[in-house]
């Protein structure tokens, strides 16, 4: 991967390692039935029609504590963007995840139900900035957006389910190991965290080393 100068670039993925203190722990015992929905307002809310005892976050909670999220089973998140901070946070606390298949996702953008604020303009269109690499397309306009969706966080992390539709997602909800898949997530954690400490230890010394030429 190279940047829009020429040099060769490293992607080191986000952790959020800190969450897991200011929740006071990981995902064990949830006390709450029914998913907690993130994400794109109308897309929450779009879930909720179809999925039984969801609760989209805004409407539960205005101002929660990290730590009451632990009380869900599970989250679903239908995305706004292509990167979503609050993904990896739930991510590193071992909250078993739900996303809308890629298929799917390019269904609720189309309807206005998801990836709104890829760009400012709903139809995103005009957009001003484009990638060096443009073998995909742009990243910013419709027509080209799906090219772009396996490298969107949601489909570059192990164990997270995806979902073709309401009625799947309702069967995938029902069957679910919870507590199988977000044992292999926290495995995976261990795994990255290691890779992310390595990977920025080495760039530090790179840095080091180009100063000292």
């Amino acid at each position: 991967m190279t940047s829009d100068t020429g040099l060769p670039v490293r992607h080191i993925t986000s952790t959020c390692h800190y969450i897991e203190q200011m929740a006071g722990g990981t995902w064990n015992t949830p006390t709450i039935d029914g998913a907690l929905v993130f994400g794109e307002h109308a897309g929450a809310r779009w879930v909720q029609q179809y999925v039984p005892q969801t609760r989209f976050v805004r409407d539960w909670k205005q101002d929660y504590a990290y730590r009451d999220l632990l009380q869900f089973p599970c989250m679903i998140h239908i995305p706004y963007n292509c990167s979503v901070m609050s993904f990896f946070e739930h991510y590193w606390l071992n909250i078993p995840l739900f996303v809308p298949s890629k298929q799917l996702l390019a269904e609720l953008m189309e309807k206005k139900l998801a990836l709104s604020q890829i760009s400012f303009k709903w139809d995103h269109s005009g957009a001003a900035l484009k990638p060096a690499d443009m073998s995909r397309g742009d990243p910013n306009l419709r027509a080209d957006m799906p090219k772009w969706f396996d490298l969107y966080d949601f489909y570059t992390l192990p164990h997270v389910t995806t979902f073709d539709s309401p009625e799947h997602l309702l069967s995938l909800l029902q069957k679910a190991d919870f507590r199988g898949i977000s044992a292999r997530m926290a495995e995976t954690n261990k795994q990255r965290y290691a890779a992310c400490q390595q990977a920025w230890a080495d760039a530090v010394e790179k840095v080091k080393a180009y100063g000292q030429r």
